[in-house]
């Protein structure tokens, strides 16, 4: 008993000095998946992969290296419709294709709400939809690729109820940029 007591007491003062910390938590585990934000892509994105794009028709500038002309609200065939997943949950969701300038790079990120997810896919994923849903790759954050030539990937936005969903552009090298995409509700 005397020596438990003093083996506890050694384990409390050495911590006390060395500034012993609890381990970082595992946060793919520790969170669910639904709402973790850190969540890995699990298709990877990779030059030549998507549709093809030029800057001209993408939306993509100088200060926009990586765009999609379905963020910037409804036209036609961005109108938000309703999308069942390989669950057999129900989605809200907006087409967006992601386009990527010429050797630009970054990370696509959901910042809000924490139920919103985005895909983004290959051409050869998106057209074998009817084999593997692409919903099968919803995550919260996407890393996409500086090419030497632009690219445009398909994309969904999604969130179970309709929102207004923030999506956060860090291009490598520039300035972060946030994005309010309206999924069937207006953005302010």
């Amino acid at each position: 008993m005397l020596g438990t007591v003093v083996g506890a007491v050694l384990v409390i003062s050495a911590c006390s000095l060395s500034g012993c910390a609890a381990p970082a938590p595992d946060l793919e585990r520790s969170q669910a998946p639904t709402t973790s934000p850190w969540r890995p892509t699990t298709l990877p994105i990779t030059c030549g992969s998507g549709f093809g794009a030029s800057s001209a028709d993408s939306g993509t500038d100088a200060d926009r290296p990586i765009w999609s002309l379905g963020w910037s609200g409804i036209d036609e065939g961005t109108a938000p419709y309703e999308i069942t997943d390989p669950a057999g949950r129900t989605w809200e969701s907006v087409k967006a294709p992601v386009s990527v300038s010429e050797g630009a790079s970054g990370v696509l990120r959901v910042t809000s709400p924490v139920s919103a997810r985005v895909v983004v896919a290959t051409a050869e994923v998106w057209q074998n939809a009817d084999a593997i849903s692409p919903l099968t790759y919803m995550v919260t954050q996407v890393q996409l690729p500086a090419c030497d030539e632009a690219d445009a990937y398909p994309s969904l936005v999604l969130v179970p109820e309709t929102a207004c969903v923030t999506l956060t552009v860090a291009p490598s090298g520039g300035e972060p940029y946030d994005v309010a995409v309206p999924v069937g509700a207006a953005c302010p």
